[in-house]
């Protein structure tokens, strides 16, 4: 009698279910558990260096009408976009839904770098890389990523990151099954991917190391299927390259480096950040700049190690182990290639490190430490000190906890320019940045004496900074030493004779001291270097009023508000030019405009006259 056939179990068994599902679930709690817990105190942080640009003061994002500009306009960039549309695209969204609201921006930051996170678990899960949530998890919790997550201006990375996994993830499954929608989908991720940070440009490479990784035979079809990635990588590289330049002042002196010096600044780039990724504490804001001096045997050192390991590692390619660990560290090498130092970058007149840069091409490293750690496993297990389980257990348990402390300590640094300015100053003394934001942050706070300390700190560091000059400058007026103001200001212009605020800001200190032709000189040259410089066709305006030259001084007041029609304190001047004028009823409507705005200093002239 033949046997009865087993009833396949139906995939909507609830037991069978559970038995699929609950692993997923649990592993995917954890990780959203783990990013929410180590990254919450980032949601109580406000506005930090470089947010005001990026995000408070864009004029296309308050703009209803702006998304277009976005897209459309790369050279209306606020001084610092590049051309990465997507990135400016979800600012310009959260500000037309939520408005200006720092818990949102830094609430959809973790979100945004959560979601990459589990894309990255996912995807390796899908290929069956071993140690899949392990790789997901230290993402997810690594302190290095703070810097991308934590600070607002950074959004770039953790948006960038999404697409750049999505592409990744697409053409490896394309390359797969050969389902041609599946290619199309990756080249448009990864353009979506460029538009949101241009250094994802190594992706097309990294596919190159992906497949010899995988052991994939190589066809002439093959080249030809990633040429189109190619091609994309170079023209948005070169892209950037111009920004920097046209935009972000990359062309300075200060830039100036021998390709003898770039190529020993890229030997030491690497192993800084193995150092981080190993070892994440300190993490610094900003990094103490290294001298690199070609004379200097020591700093061939690390260059030749990487060429050595470099040689070893190829030697020993056809090993399972060697293949493995030059594939991991080329990938690892390859995805730093944009910020090794070759390219000029504005960030290096800091540093030339920053944890932001490392973002992606850690996944690496993280890839490569993983199996490493369960290689260490299994040889416990094997000596028999402990079960499986419990060995990965307490060993990725401690793992964990140490970091996600590190992360949460580390968001704190972002609370605000003074735990920002003042926490880089612990471990890098000599950051010039640092004690120039924090004058800027005591004159703000008409702390000028303290300001003035820091202002005289950062010129003994950085002797040629213009806006250093500048804002002392701005310091000694508030001090009422106009002379020592016109000679900072002065000094700034020597620097940069198209430097327009110290034109407005001399032209201001001419004017206190009555010297009304170099006054007018000055603000007449802030206006040719920036024809919508408000303040200066304000201060003009009330130069050519104190002349009693009233039709120009309307114009002035008239092109100011043009540009911004919010400005009060126009409207006031303007009002009483207008009664000067004998024009009472533009006098009254420019004074209730004014008293409209929180300035109603003559509100009750207009009050009291019959016309108004």
């Amino acid at each position: 009698m033949p046997k009865a056939k087993r009833k396949k179990q139906s995939s909507s068994d609830p037991v069978a279910s559970r038995k699929t599902i609950s692993p997923m679930l649990l592993g995917l709690a954890a990780i959203v558990l783990g990013t929410v817990v180590a990254y919450y105190p980032a949601t109580e942080a406000g506005f930090i260096i470089d947010d005001d640009k990026f995000f408070l003061t864009d004029p296309l994002l308050q703009d209803p009408g702006g998304l277009w500009k976005i897209w459309s306009a790369p050279s209306q960039n606020n001084g610092v976009w590049p051309y990465i549309p997507i990135t400016r695209s979800t600012f310009w969204l959260e500000q037309q839904w939520f408005g200006q609201t720092p818990q949102v921006t830094h609430s959809l930051n973790i979100i945004l770098h959560l979601i990459s996170a589990l894309l990255l678990w996912l995807g390796l899960r899908h290929f069956k890389v071993r140690g899949a949530w392990f790789i997901g998890m230290l993402f997810a919790l690594h302190p290095i990523y703070v810097q991308s997550v934590a600070w607002i201006a950074e959004r770039k990375n953790v948006v960038s990151a999404i697409f750049y996994f999505l592409s990744f993830w697409s053409f490896l499954y394309f390359d797969q099954k050969k389902y041609w929608r599946w290619y199309g989908i990756a080249l448009l991720l990864f353009v979506c991917a460029l538009l949101s940070k241009t250094s994802t440009i190594m992706l097309p490479v990294l596919l190159v190391f992906c497949r010899l990784w995988l052991g994939s035979s190589w066809k002439k079809a093959d080249i030809g299927l990633l040429l189109p990635f190619f091609l994309l990588a170079l023209g948005f590289g070169y892209l950037r390259i111009q920004f920097e330049f046209l935009f972000f002042g990359a062309a300075d002196a200060q830039f100036a480096l021998s390709f003898l010096e770039r190529l020993l600044v890229a030997g030491h780039i690497p192993f800084f950040y193995l150092s981080k990724l190993v070892f994440p504490h300190p993490l610094i804001f900003t990094y103490p700049k290294w001298n690199i001096d070609p004379t200097q045997f020591t700093l061939y050192l690390p260059l030749f190690s990487l060429l050595i390991v470099a040689g070893i590692l190829f030697w020993k390619y056809r090993d399972g182990w060697g293949k493995h660990i030059f594939l991991g560290l080329g990938s690892f090498l390859v995805a730093l290639f944009p910020v090794l130092g070759f390219f000029n970058n504005a960030w290096t007149q800091f540093s030339f490190v920053a944890d932001h840069w490392v973002h992606l091409p850690s996944v690496s490293v993280l890839i490569l430490g993983t199996q490493g750690m369960l290689w260490c496993c299994q040889v416990i297990e094997s000596k028999g000190f402990a079960s499986p389980l419990a060995v990965k257990a307490v060993v990725w348990s401690v793992v964990f906890l140490i970091l996600g402390a590190l992360t949460w300590q580390q968001t704190r640094l972002y609370d605000s320019h003074q735990t920002l300015w003042q926490g880089t100053l612990e471990h890098n003394p000599d950051a010039w940045i640092a004690h120039q934001e924090l004058g800027r942050e005591a004159l703000e706070a008409e702390k000028y004496q303290q300001a003035l300390q820091f202002f005289n700190t950062t010129l003994t560091y950085k002797k040629n900074h213009i806006h250093t000059y500048n804002n002392r400058g701005v310091t000694y007026i508030h001090l009422d030493q106009y002379d020592q103001a016109i000679e900072d200001f002065t000094r700034a212009l020597q620097i940069n004779p198209e430097f327009e605020e110290a034109y407005h800001n001399r032209g201001f200190a001419f004017a206190y001291l009555q010297k009304y032709e170099q006054a007018m000189q000055d603000y007449n040259n802030a206006l040719r270097y920036n024809a919508n410089y408000v303040a200066a066709y304000y201060n003009r305006g009330n130069l050519y009023g104190l002349l009693k030259q009233y039709k120009k001084a309307i114009a002035d007041y008239d092109a100011a508000l043009q540009i911004n029609p919010n400005y009060a304190q126009v409207y006031q001047n303007r009002g009483l030019l207008h009664m000067r004028s004998g024009q009472q009823k533009q006098a009254c409507m420019d004074w209730k405009r004014a008293c409209q705005l929180g300035l109603c200093h003559y509100y009750h002239l207009a009050q009291k006259r019959e016309d108004c």
